[in-house]
């Protein structure tokens, strides 16, 4: 006589389908649920109320069966033998032990929870049959298309999970509960039931007691569990069904269910519904845009793959995870970023490539298939690094192939050596299916050493492609007579060193494009130019070749190689297109610098000279404080605004300045003239325009710098003379309209105080502005103050009204050598918190000339002068700040 067990109430149901939820509630109704249990995670932080030597147990189980329940073949009915297999037998010893010492240890009913218990419930039947233990079910349903969306979410990296497969194991693990467990006590609990009405979920919870209890729960247990039951536990209820089409009949079950959960369908018309067609696999799916099921594919030897010590790397040394694994892939074709990440983080002692090497192949005499990877795919770039093979390869016996050869032609006879140069990300190659493909290669080159590690963990002879020392890819004997014949290009032995009219010091410059119309006007020594490079006609490969070899052989001669507006191929910093390699202390190849026009033709000497010496940051700014002389002044009233104007070398300018200043129609208007030790008669004709017309001003003074400071110099005298609170800045090559101070001063009284500035609409005159005669000129600032604007460039013109406590506050202006004093000046306003304001109406002109400080100074130094302001003011994003620009 076997004695009288208590019961074990095996909870069961689709994984995500609130089987954790459940767990929870139970021991606060006094049902344990004994042993080791699974700790939380993100996906169940209150943890799964899993016993952990069972799950793993179950787990092992079906993964030792072929079906581990993630995996497409999860999806399937188990082998009719199952029962009888070894794994299943030593499953069923392990299981025994286990449930025979807890048997002896529970008075009363007492509760397993593992969502795969659903798949081998046969197994738990013959066992409990073995020794006496009676077995009651509570099968946990979901709605299918919140389960799916679920396991989405959760496994879609980690088992390649697709919306079908969801559906199809919701199924399957329902159905199997209501088929192999048809004889024994069968509760259903549906997970909506808990989050509806308060009353809804109590009285499902009591249903519950009654069916493990034979009772009611006591209120103290009734609360207790309600309160475990809280809304964030429900994580997929975005109404899913109008992101995931369920299939018909799986839907139809789900509606079955509810009635049954509900009472008003019974178990025995389910079951036998179900016994009649028990799975949906076979049904078409033309209807469901998500398309048909993926195949399938029988699981593979880790040994017998490129892949397996990844797949064994990615599931701790299980083989039996790394078969199915390694089958998923397989029917993915892929592999996914999560895959990626955790394969390079194993230790490298797992990979055989990365504890042995691989050699390099031997290719004398070969014909060679080079497939290319990435960018560049061809182009002269291409061979720019195919002379970097550390291989002795023959152009005439080569084949170049772009991407993975799939379209290539078979040759007859011996079939050729295969390599490949690969530049591109390793989860781009993965996303295109050619990882497989590389593993097969002879030979992979990659010039970054992290991919050809990532590479040699998914069994690819990867090899790591540096410039050291050259092959004869691009000295082929007959080459300078066909890059003559064919590109019409000179032999760059002409263009070296013996050119004799080069300043000493200075680089030999072959430059490559157009560096834009000035460059092309000052173009001569010591730089040859080649405007027309993008427009040579290269017809096939070996044109590409010869041009690249022309290039090779320039950089020989010891000429520096400058290209201007690079393309796509040679600037790709991730693959072989990066033509700057960092890791020789050769010449950079090829060409050594990239820069976008325009570029002054003196600026290159400085430009390389900078980039040369590591780029370093520009040294402090020092703004000078030259004494001055005062040579003219008038004081008689009291003034409410000031015009500033600086001078230097505009003698035959500064009085249409100076007159434009005299027609202003505020009468209380300040003036002062600053010269910056002109060497003309800037002085002179200032001072007798101010004799003649000095009386206009009620206050006024000329003064003269003793030597020369610069613009921001002669700012800052002019502002630290001055008596008004607001000034007006005017350089003397420009104008201003009459009311332009009186329209900007009503604007200024009126802004609050954090207003620094009112900047008018300025227009232009001059060479290349596009004015007519008769027509309005083009506009220099159109836009509002806007903080965001200026980060990328000075849009605002000096000729503005300016607080003069704000001046004061800012430490006043600041000298930059080569110009953009002015913008450096709303820098330090915009860094110290003041704005400024918009007068929205035309009110100076600005004359734009070739003998202007912009033209002479500020155009052709702007990388440097764009560096020294980016480092100033660190939220700039200035676009000739770049390095590489």
């Amino acid at each position: 006589m076997i004695p009288a067990c208590a019961p074990l109430i095996l909870v069961v149901g689709m994984h995500r389908s609130g089987t954790s939820l459940l767990g929870s509630l139970l021991p606060e109704l006094g049902i344990p649920m004994p042993g080791p249990l699974i700790e939380g995670d993100p996906h169940n932080p209150e943890g799964y109320y899993e016993r952990a030597d069972i799950t793993d147990l179950q787990e092992n189980l079906l993964i030792e069966l072929g079906h581990w329940w993630p995996s497409q073949q999860g999806v399937l009915d188990l082998p009719p033998d199952w029962l009888d297999r070894p794994p299943t037998l030593e499953a069923a010893r392990r299981l025994r032990e286990l449930l025979a010492g807890e048997i002896q240890r529970q008075p009363g009913p007492w509760a397993i929870k593992d969502p795969r218990t659903s798949l081998l419930l046969p197994l738990w039947r013959q066992l409990a049959a073995e020794v006496g233990l009676p077995l009651q079910l509570v099968l946990c349903v979901r709605d299918p298309a919140e389960v799916a969306a679920s396991l989405l979410r959760r496994d879609r990296e980690a088992a390649g999970m697709t919306a079908w497969r969801a559906q199809q194991l919701w199924w399957r693990h329902t159905t199997q509960v209501l088929l192999d467990g048809r004889g024994l006590p069968l509760h259903l609990v549906h997970y909506d039931g808990w989050f509806g009405a308060a009353s809804e979920a109590a009285s499902q919870l009591r249903r519950l007691t009654r069916f493990c209890l034979q009772r009611e729960p006591a209120p103290g247990q009734e609360r207790r569990a309600l309160d475990r039951i809280r809304p964030e536990h429900r994580r997929s209820i975005a109404d899913p069904r109008r992101l995931l089409p369920i299939h018909p009949r799986i839907r139809s079950l789900a509606e079955q269910l509810r009635a049954f959960a509900a009472g008003s369908l019974e178990r025995g018309g389910l079951e036998q519904e179900l016994s009649n067609s028990p799975q949906p696999l076979s049904l078409p799916l033309s209807h469901w845009r998500h398309g048909t099921p993926p195949p399938t594919a029988a699981p593979l030897d880790p040994g017998e793959h490129p892949w397996g010590a990844a797949a064994l790397a990615r599931h701790g040394g299980h083989h039996g995870r790394a078969r199915h694994q390694l089958s998923h892939w397989r029917v993915q074709g892929t592999l996914s970023a999560a895959d990626l990440a955790q394969i390079a983080l194993a230790e490298a002692a797992a990979f055989p490539l990365l504890v042995d090497p691989p050699s390099l192949p031997a290719v004398d005499g070969c014909s060679t298939e080079i497939l290319c990877l990435g960018e560049p795919g061809s182009g002269w770039p291409l061979h720019a690094w195919l002379q970097h093979l550390p291989l002795s390869l023959e152009p005439q016996r080569c084949t170049l192939q772009p991407g993975d050869g799939a379209q290539s032609s078979e040759a007859s006879g011996e079939p050729p050596l295969t390599l490949a140069l690969h530049g591109q990300a390793i989860a781009r190659s993965a996303e295109q299916r050619r990882l497989e493909r590389l593993a097969t290669l002879a030979a992979v080159f990659d010039r970054d050493p992290v991919r050809v590690d990532q590479l040699r963990r998914l069994g690819v002879r990867a090899h790591h492609l540096t410039t050291g020392q050259p092959n004869a890819w691009l000295r082929q004997p007959q080459d300078l007579e066909a890059i003559a014949a064919r590109l019409g290009l000179p032999d760059p032995s002409a263009l070296g060193p013996s050119m004799a009219d080069g300043a000493a010091g200075d680089p030999l410059i072959v430059a490559l494009g157009s560096g834009g119309p000035d460059w092309e006007r000052h173009l001569g020594p010591p730089c040859w130019c080649l405007p027309g490079f993008d427009g040579l006609e290269l017809e096939n490969g070996d044109d590409e070749r010869l041009l690249a070899a022309w290039l090779d052989r320039c950089q020989a001669a010891g000429l520096q190689l400058l290209r201007f507006s690079p393309g796509e191929k040679e600037l790709l910093g991730d693959g072989y297109g990066a033509l700057r390699p960092p890791e020789t202390d050769r010449p950079g190849w090829m060409p050594a610098q990239f820069f976008q026009p325009p570029l002054a033709l003196e600026a290159v000497a400085e430009e390389l000279a900078w980039r040369s010496a590591g780029c370093p940051a520009p040294p402090p700014c020092s703004t000078p404080a030259p004494a001055a002389d005062r040579l003219w002044q008038r004081q008689v009233g009291a003034v409410r605004a000031a015009v500033a104007i600086s001078l230097h070398d505009y003698a035959d300018r500064i009085e249409a300045a100076l007159e434009s200043v005299r027609a202003q129609t505020l009468p209380e208007l300040e003036l002062v003239v600053v010269d910056d030790a002109s060497n003309d008669a800037s002085a002179q004709v200032a001072l007798r325009w101010l004799e003649r017309h000095g009386d206009r001003f009620p206050s006024a003074r000329l003064l003269c710098h003793q030597a020369n400071g610069g613009l921001a110099a002669a700012r800052n005298t002019a502002f630290a003379a001055l008596e008004a609170p607001w000034c007006f800045v005017l350089d003397a090559d420009n104008e201003l309209f009459p009311e332009a101070v009186e329209r900007c001063l009503a604007v200024a009284e009126t802004a609050p105080a954090t207003a620094a500035v009112v900047h008018p609409l300025v227009d232009v005159t001059g060479p290349d502005s596009g004015s007519a005669k008769d027509d309005p000129s083009p506009l220099l600032s159109p836009w509002s103050w806007q903080k965001p604007r200026f980060a990328y460039s000075n849009y605002v013109d000096a000729m503005a009204l300016v607080r003069v406590d704000a001046w004061r506050q800012v430490g006043g202006y600041v000298h930059i050598p080569g110009g953009w004093e002015d913008y450096d000046f709303w820098c330090q306003l915009i860094d110290a918190g003041f704005h400024g304001v918009l007068c929205p109406q035309r009110l100076a002109r600005y004359h734009r000339h070739g003998a202007s400080m912009l033209a002479t100074a500020t155009h052709r130094h702007v990388r440097r002068i764009s560096r020294l302001l980016q480092g100033r003011h660190p939220w700039l994003r200035l676009p000739m700040a770049e390095p590489g620009v």
